[in-house]
């Protein structure tokens, strides 16, 4: 292997072993496919209508917009004319929302071992290219 190679390899199996042991200075992504708005195609408009025991009643007005990948979502819009109308039920589609439960923290113990590892693993990868 050529010197310049080597050093090069060694130059990002450090910075590798930094950034992912380093929370902070993680680098997170900007771009997702999901944010490209050209990835979304323009649907229909829909009324959604709420069932439940106590009757239906009209949620609003909403953009269908579809992932070129499958799925879609739906964006509040006021309609000028017709639309067609769905029928939803269950608590998801009313405000407010039930709420998440907050994460937890894992112990200290865990954080610890799972570091570790990674620090073996890492080292054992170096150890296999050489």
């Amino acid at each position: 292997m050529d010197s310049l190679d080597r050093l090069l390899k060694e130059a990002k199996a450090f910075a590798w072993k930094q950034t992912a042991l380093a929370p902070d200075k993680r680098q997170h992504p900007t771009f997702t496919p999901y944010a490209n708005p050209e990835n979304w195609l323009k649907g229909e408009l829909i009324e959604l209508i709420h069932e439940d025991a106590s009757g239906t009643r009209s949620l609003g007005t909403f953009r269908e917009l579809l992932y070129r990948h499958g799925g879609r979502k739906l964006v509040p819009e006021a309609a000028l004319s017709g639309c067609r109308s769905e029928r939803v039920s269950g608590v998801y589609w009313l405000e407010p929302r039930p709420e998440t439960p907050p994460a937890r923290d894992f112990p200290e113990a865990e954080r610890l071992e799972l570091r570790n590892r990674l620090v073996n693993l890492i080292a054992e990868w170096e150890s296999e290219d050489e």
